[in-house]
């Protein structure tokens, strides 16, 4: 009940209006996306401009040397249904920390690889802590963006 002389405002007509403003918090996520998959892109393809330093320094084989390459794409393809599954059932954005963390780790560890066994576990374990960002990237441009703009989304992802 209300007491006072005056009447009450019309507070919910208020907030209405304040909040059909659009915000710009959605293409800052986008272009965070972005920055994390063109990291992505340089960390796999780091291996393949380095590899015939480490060829000779390891004395890999072709063989060997398809394997370590190959391990990375082997990894990050298996782990794309498991990293959506992940995205689904926790928040995107822990998914994406974990991810971007373990992979920084399996990167700096694959500075300290001694031999080629080293060097191909850590990029299996670089495949799959990168496997979330593309995933995470499609979530997201379904959850934040409007039909009209989701090209656009999935262009800077």
């Amino acid at each position: 009940m209300n007491n006072s002389p005056y009447p009450a405002a019309p507070a919910p007509a208020l907030a209405t209006a304040d909040s059909a403003k659009p915000t710009t918090v959605r293409w800052r996520i986008f272009l965070i996306l972005l920055l994390l998959a063109a990291i992505n892109y340089i960390d796999r393809a780091s291996l393949s401009v380095a590899l015939p330093l480490i060829s000779a320094e390891f004395e890999l084989t072709p063989a060997l040397e398809g394997l370590i390459l190959s391990a990375f794409f082997w990894s990050y393809a298996l782990m794309q249904i498991p990293a959506g599954v992940l995205l689904d059932r926790f928040q995107v954005r822990n998914i994406i920390g974990v991810a971007t963390i373990g992979w920084g780790a399996f990167q700096a560890l694959g500075g300290f690889a001694h031999n080629w066994i080293t060097l191909l576990v850590t990029r299996i374990g670089l495949g799959v802590a990168e496997s979330p960002i593309m995933p995470a990237g499609a979530k997201l441009n379904g959850a934040w963006l409007t039909p009209n703009e989701r090209g656009r989304g999935a262009t800077l992802v």
